[in-house]
Formats: structure tokens, sequence, C-alpha cells
């Protein structure tokens, strides 16, 4: 039996405006104090105001790892860390959010690490690689991501 954290917890994810076809990286989240080995990742992305996306069409979450978290660190796809644009190669991927043909619309999709790797890493991260055929939403607010750890109940 697990425990999933008490506080969720936001990346820093810049999606607004994402163009489609494009992908964009969180900020790395710090694992080297606790070793958490899985959490659970949900994603909210709201489509384009007056646009509407391709039906059937997805949103794809992916997993970012590093192997170390110093400036030395070889991290997935060249990940530099950051909130940033990214060329997705051989990140893993976590899942897609399918998405109908409705204009400002939010779409959600929860994700579970443990579905791609068996250890997030000391420095992780997601990314989210549009293909909806339209860009995300122009205000950033209106989609974003987050985590919580699952904590393993060892008196359990």
């Amino acid at each position: 039996m697990a425990l999933v954290g008490s506080q969720p917890s936001d990346f820093t994810i810049t999606l607004g405006d994402l163009a489609d076809g494009s992908a964009w990286s969180s900020a790395a989240v710090s694992n080297t104090a606790n070793g958490y080995k899985e959490a659970i990742i949900s994603v909210e992305i709201t489509s384009h105001a007056s646009n509407a996306p391709d039906v059937g069409s997805t949103f794809d979450v992916y997993l970012l790892q590093s192997d170390d978290d110093m400036s030395d660190a070889i991290m997935d796809d060249n990940w530099a860390g950051t909130d940033a644009s990214i060329t997705l190669l051989n990140a893993q991927f976590l899942g897609s959010i399918e998405v109908t043909a409705d204009a400002n619309t939010e779409f959600r999709g929860i994700f579970h690490s443990r579905d791609a790797v068996e250890a997030l890493g000391p420095e992780w991260g997601i990314a989210i690689l549009n293909n909806t055929g339209e860009a995300i939403h122009t205000t950033d607010a209106n989609s974003f991501a987050r985590y919580r750890y699952v904590i393993p109940d060892i008196a359990g």
C-alpha cells in the first residue's frame, strides 16, 4: 500500500500559446533530498480560445530525467532543466490527452511516473508536445501541470 503526498506542487512550465507541433519542458524538480521513486502527474491544458483542435488529436506528456544534480549531469534530450522549448527524441512517454474539436475547453490527464520508469532520479520534470492542430490558449494560467509524490507506507 502507498500513500500520496499531502500537497501537490506545481511544475514551472509555460504552456500558453504553445504552437502545434512544438514541445515545451518544465523546469527541473530537485529530488535529491528525499529520493522519491514515484510521482502522480496531473496536467490541464486549455485549447485555443477561438480555434478548435482537431478531433482525436493529442497533447503528449513525457517524463524528463537527469542522472545527477550537478552541472555535468546527463539529461534526457539535452534538456537544460529549464522552462523552455525542447526537441523530444528519447524522453520516456507518459501518455496522451486526447481532445475533442472544442475551442476554449479544458482537457485533463493524470499520469503515474512508474508507468515509464522505476525511479525518478535526482532531478526530473516533464515535457508537453502539442499535436492538436492548433496553438494552446494564449493565457498561460489556463494551462498547468502539478505533481504529488507517492510515499511508501512502511507501517502497513
